[in-house]
């Protein structure tokens, strides 16, 4: 791997060394939270925290077969030039915030590359180490990893085909420490700021002043299973290997309990949707939990659990953990949750709208994207990875 010498611009102060342009994300109206009962409320710290446990709800009762959909395009991940030499499992997958780039994350210390418009592999970049994240930077022009040595580094794009890499983090030393292993590890990344949880130390913070990463004060939260900035990089959302749901604003905020799941749920996954009002949750051993974090929590709870996504029918095998999540929906009501047998299930208000026919691979990673230049219906697609290696692109139209 070639690394890149060049240092970030002191004048434009990012990490990328370019000028960083946002722009506003729509924000769509939000029908009214379902009515969920509540446990009642505990006191902690002095403060009174509602206890949020998932309602117990009859499965759906679907009167008509869901609609078992097939994606638009399949291609497949390959270890090298000849399909005999087999395909690696795509863990996550990153599209562009402009649509056009999908990033891989798989399971031979690769990360590929590929492109919306003609659905091929671009670029091949190799690591050392097991990648456990990977994320766009800001205006896509390169793609933040870390890795199980506990390395945060940067792959910059300087031509179609030409990538250079350059170290940004180096968390080794916290890495070393853990007997949980690399997997016990959530990270967080957001523009200029970085968040690693290690089980036994806490939530270290990074951010990017004065041309260089600075690290921040720690948050002494222990066990964080999963991570994710919210508020505009402002805040952190985690979850614990014991269900408890929390947030803190960053850098020197002080961290508030939003809910507790039921004893022995583990969080594994967060993610929020477009319109930043509703956030998915991954529960092991499940249901997943879909939640509203647009509440005040000066009135009634810091947080509302609206429903609880369960099989949809009693005689019907589902799986609730796993990664295999998203929103489909901007506003939140439609979400990939769960499977059935190895396909997805697409929720959407409680209802199972849809199942995602993946030929009998096994799914493992779904991302969506709202806008953007490239249509396959509209301007709103899907894309998902299975552990044989397959790529599928879907349009929505949930």
């Amino acid at each position: 791997m070639s690394s890149s010498t060049r240092s970030p611009s002191k004048q434009t102060a990012t990490p990328n060394g370019r000028t960083r342009s946002t722009s506003p994300g729509s924000v769509e109206e939000v029908a009214p939270a379902l009515g969920v009962p509540k446990a009642p409320r505990a006191k902690t710290n002095g403060k009174q925290i509602s206890h949020m446990v998932p309602p117990t709800v009859a499965p759906p009762v679907v009167s008509a077969e869901p609609q078992v959909v097939k994606p638009t395009h399949t291609m497949m991940v390959r270890l090298g030039k000849t399909a005999d030499l087999g395909a690696p499992a795509i863990r996550s997958i990153a599209i562009s915030s402009d649509g056009n780039m999908i990033a891989l994350r798989c399971s031979d210390k690769t990360v590929r590359i590929w492109s919306n418009r003609n659905h091929q592999e671009s670029t091949k970049l190799y690591m050392k180490y097991e990648v456990l994240h990977v994320d766009w930077m800001d205006d896509d022009v390169g793609v933040v990893v870390f890795d199980s040595a506990g390395i945060v580094s940067q792959w910059s794009r300087k031509g179609p085909k030409d990538w250079g890499w350059r170290k940004l983090i180096d968390a080794s030393e916290n890495m070393q420490g853990e007997t949980g292993g690399a997997e016990s590890v959530s990270f967080a990344y957001k523009g200029e700021k970085v968040a690693i949880a290690f089980p036994s130390s806490g939530v270290n913070l990074w951010i990017w002043t004065r041309g260089m990463w600075a690290r921040q004060r720690s948050i002494p939260k222990q066990h964080v299973t999963a991570l994710r900035f919210v508020d505009d990089g402002n805040g952190l959302l985690g979850g614990t290997k014991d269900g408890a749901l929390w947030h803190c604003p960053v850098p020197n905020g002080n961290l508030r309990a939003l809910a507790f799941f039921p004893s022995m749920s583990r969080i594994t996954k967060l993610d929020v949707a477009v319109s930043k009002k509703h956030a998915l949750l991954t529960i092991e051993p499940g249901p997943s939990a879909l939640v509203d974090l647009d509440k005040d929590s000066s009135t009634d709870s810091a947080l509302s659990l609206e429903t609880s996504y369960s099989g949809p029918s009693s005689g019907t095998k589902v799986s609730h953990g796993g990664p295999a999540m998203g929103f489909v929906s901007a506003d939140g009501h439609a979400v990939v949750s769960g499977l059935l047998g190895k396909n997805a299930l697409v929720w959407v208000r409680g209802d199972v709208a849809a199942i995602l026919d993946h030929g009998g691979d096994t799914v493992l990673a779904v991302c969506c994207h709202a806008s953007g230049n490239i249509r396959v219906t509209g301007d709103r697609y899907m894309v998902t990875g299975t552990e044989e290696g397959r790529l599928s692109w879907w349009a929505l139209s949930w």
